[in-house]
């Protein structure tokens, strides 16, 4: 079969019904009856559109989604992205990706690193992980996951099945490194 080929839709809602599968939870919260901070985000996929909101909203948007807030700060003005490459049954590196707080919801990047991924997760939450890829049809490519400081739980947040390579603001050695390292995997 071809590589993918399961993996039709990646849109949040597959994504945290996914997760609900898998975790036994998801991001996913009831902006009417939830209470606190939440983040709102456009259905559709990379618009990048996150802000976050004071929960409850009686007239929320049709056309969003509301998430929990997850807490994946570093320090009081960054935060820390799990990007983590899957090939075939396999999750050979785990890319991090450093923002500004005031650029959490973006693409936009000040530092990427290339780290192992027995560092950043625990062998459960590997296997929960590589579970997750195969429910979500994913053979090849990135899942963002999100740490949250105060619960420790990890969130599947988004699914990319077409990533271009190793992020922005890698060095090079990193970059090379990583690619020797998926090759690999993608040859296994």
């Amino acid at each position: 079969g071809a590589i993918n080929y399961r993996c039709r839709d990646i849109s949040k809602d597959k994504v945290d019904e996914v997760c609900q599968q898998v975790f036994g939870y998801s991001t996913r919260i009831d902006p009417e009856a939830w209470e606190g901070e939440a983040v709102e985000k456009s259905l559709e996929n990379a618009v990048h559109d996150g802000r976050v909101v004071q929960c409850p909203i009686s007239n929320p948007r049709k056309d969003a989604i509301y998430q929990v807030m997850i807490d994946n700060r570093t320090s009081e003005h960054e935060v820390v992205d799990l990007r983590v490459a899957i090939t075939g049954g396999e999750m050979p590196l785990v890319y991090l990706k450093y923002k500004t707080l005031d650029r959490r919801f973006t693409n936009e990047t000040h530092l990427s690193r290339l780290a192992k991924v027995e560092d950043h997760f625990t062998e459960e939450e590997a296997a929960q992980i590589l579970e997750f890829s195969n429910a979500f049809g994913l053979d090849y490519g990135e899942l963002d996951v999100l740490r949250d400081r105060g619960s420790g739980k990890i969130f599947i947040v988004d699914v990319n099945k077409t990533p271009y390579g190793p992020p922005a603001h890698l060095s090079r050695a990193e970059a090379t490194e990583a690619l020797h390292i998926l090759a690999e995997s993608f040859r296994r």
